[in-house]
């Protein structure tokens, strides 16, 4: 059998499979995946996540044992039950502060085998009453839990309703704490150049509506002092645009017509417009790759 074809559908593929990798991405990204009561297994977040610093962090646990072995960076140290995993057994965390986060990973992969079976994630501000925001049942060395996002100083992962016939004690070698972002609380900006009207506080503080934008030139650099080392993985900058509409592009424009903010009328009109334009200039593409491009053939000499 000889199948003869051009690249352009090549082209078309690549094409697609990105819009429908960015329509993932944004869908992922506007909301937490949960592990709720019901689903009796643990769900992982697809998006990267940033771990939280545990500089500060005190760990605590029933039985007690060494628990302050799972937040101190060695995959070699461990907090262990040593018996039997029970119910009610417990390991607990003190963030020092009010943090917000999303997931917890509680790795024990040099004991394979002493992973929580069934438990639940608690939050609390006091360190005394605490809200289930997960219930879960572990099945591998490496037990991840995603839930709606929370902000509390304590995490508590208590073992609950477990299956009968346990052998295997619970251990902890690593424990940590994911977000999307970072908390910006007490951060300070710096930059070499700021346009009047404008602060480099105005890029940390949570609105949209502020901004920092240097002036005029070549040589800009802008600065953020966190405070303290700080885990992450990427750095995320939202222009809206600007300055001006020196970064509004095409994309950008069609949601921004749209979607407007609230309060704003919808030009759909322009967006009708700018998603022909956009069309118009994948239809190009294709067709200049179709052109320039050398036939394939895929030949299969299997016998009939």
């Amino acid at each position: 059998m000889i199948v003869n074809g051009r690249r352009c559908w090549i082209s078309l593929s690549i094409i697609l499979a990105t819009a429908g990798a960015c329509r993932q991405a944004s869908r992922t990204d506007s909301g937490p995946v949960t592990a709720g009561p019901a689903d009796g297994k643990v769900e992982q977040r697809r998006s990267g996540l940033t771990a939280l610093s545990r500089t500060g962090w005190v760990a605590s646990a029933s039985p007690t044992g060494t628990p302050a072995n799972a937040i101190d960076g060695s995959a070699t140290t461990r907090w262990t039950t040593t018996s039997i995993q029970a119910n009610g057994n417990f390991f607990q965390v003190d963030l020092g502060a009010q943090r917000t986060f999303t997931e917890i990973r509680m790795d024990t992969t040099t004991t394979a085998t002493d992973f929580p079976r069934s438990f639940n994630v608690g939050v609390s501000n006091d360190g005394s009453t605490f809200t289930t925001v997960a219930s879960a049942m572990g099945t591998s060395a490496v037990v991840t839990v995603a839930f709606a996002s929370q902000t509390a100083r304590y995490i508590r992962v208590t073992l609950a309703n477990l299956p009968a016939g346990q052998t295997n004690a619970w251990s902890i070698y690593e424990f940590n704490v994911y977000d999307a972002s970072l908390a910006r609380t007490g951060w300070t900006a710096t930059a070499l150049t700021t346009a009047p009207g404008t602060t480099t506080g105005g890029a940390l503080d949570g609105s949209t509506t502020t901004r920092w934008s240097s002036t005029s030139g070549t040589s800009h650099q802008f600065q953020v002092d966190m405070l303290a080392l700080q885990t992450f993985n990427q750095p995320k900058i939202l222009t809206g645009g600007g300055p001006g509409f020196s970064t509004n592009v095409l994309m950008l424009g069609i949601y921004n017509n749209g979607f407007p903010t609230l309060g704003k009328i919808p030009q759909l009109g322009y967006a009708s417009a700018q998603v022909w334009v956009l069309f118009i200039i994948i239809i190009a593409v294709i067709a200049l790759t179709a052109k320039f491009s050398s036939l394939w053939t895929y030949s299969d000499n299997t016998p009939d």
